[in-house]
């Protein structure tokens, strides 16, 4: 029986069989019979050499990332263990330490303009422009509205000067009880709880992975959330 008197499916799956020909090794009893079809073969064969190679160079790239990686955190932490033993750190201490520490590698936070190398290269007009967009949309106060109608690039200035992020991992204080406070939070993400040691005094942890912005003020600190 021919090829075009064999049934829709036969021809799907030859037609297949044929297509991954053109990217691997194999070969299949199908053979073009002139001019076109061998120059349509010839095509197919230099795009299934430039697919598949392309394929297995990405996978073997992030293969190499992932152990890359690997390896490092790796070393890192055989590092910390070989600090902890010389100096004779408490056992109990030293399984905590490395616990979170494997924790905190494996967490992958979001990402935060410190990450992104090529910002550094930018002029630093362009650089307030982008942290003015970045963080102006978190300071909701009319008052930062106002000063944005008013002052544009005082408020650009205040960005690249006194506003930051901060992202919190579970266990992370805000602030701590008893101490100054120069710096004021506005929680955008997550979960904080207030734990009350001291008397009055209060203390601020993250329940869950919590992002927040930290500008510098001569109060005490304040938390808001959006």
């Amino acid at each position: 029986i021919s090829y075009w008197d064999a049934g829709a499916f036969y021809q799907y799956v030859t037609a297949y069989h044929w297509s991954l020909t053109q990217m691997t090794p194999g070969s299949l009893q199908v053979n073009p019979v002139n001019t076109p079809e061998r120059i349509f073969t010839i095509m197919a064969l230099v795009m299934g050499v430039i697919f598949f190679s392309t394929i297995v160079s990405m996978l073997s790239a992030k293969t190499m990332q992932r152990r890359m990686r690997t390896q490092q955190e790796a070393l890192h932490l055989r590092k910390l263990d070989m600090f902890l033993r010389s100096r004779c750190i408490p056992m109990t201490t030293a399984v905590a330490v490395h616990k979170q520490a494997k924790e905190r590698m494996c967490q992958r936070g979001a990402m935060k303009l410190e990450d992104v190398p090529v910002v550094r290269s930018l002029s630093e007009g362009v650089q307030r422009m982008l942290k003015h967009d970045l963080y102006k949309r978190h300071l909701t106060h009319p008052i930062f509205r106002w000063w944005d109608v008013a002052d544009t690039l005082g408020l650009q200035i205040f960005c690249t000067e006194a506003v930051s992020f901060v992202n919190l991992a579970p266990g992370d204080s805000a602030f701590h009880p008893n101490t100054s406070a120069d710096v004021a939070y506005v929680m955008i993400s997550g979960e904080l709880t207030y734990s009350i040691s001291q008397g009055l005094a209060l203390s601020l942890h993250a329940d869950t992975d919590a992002d927040s912005e930290a500008s510098e003020s001569d109060a005490e600190v304040a938390v808001r959330a959006e």
